[in-house]
């Protein structure tokens, strides 16, 4: 008996959009900023990010998983690295930085 062959290059379903991506972090980052790491929700991103839970559960298993990305992704894109030759003013510099970043919407 010969069997079918399966294509494995695709999995079905609609392609994602790396946008929704980037609404999900923000919303985590900006909520992250209001509320405190206790205040975010899934509900509460899923809410402010115009997103269904379940699209934000696909991608990200937990809301810790979700928040270091979202913090690791915008040190990436938008802080530099300090490096003043003191960690603590390394430090401060960082924080303040970050704080400037999830503060700006």
């Amino acid at each position: 008996m010969v069997r079918p062959a399966v294509d494995t290059t695709r999995p079905g379903g609609r392609p994602r959009d790396e946008s929704r991506d980037q609404a999900i972090r923000r919303a985590a980052l900006q909520l992250l900023a209001e509320v405190g790491y206790d205040g975010v929700t899934m509900d509460r991103v899923a809410a402010r990010a115009k997103a269904g839970k379940a699209t934000i559960y696909r991608r990200w298993p937990s809301k810790l998983a979700l928040v270091v990305d979202a913090i690791t992704m915008s040190a990436e894109q938008s802080m530099p690295v300090p490096d003043t030759g003191s960690f603590r003013t390394d430090m401060l510099a960082f924080l303040s930085s970050f704080r400037d970043a999830i503060g700006d919407d």
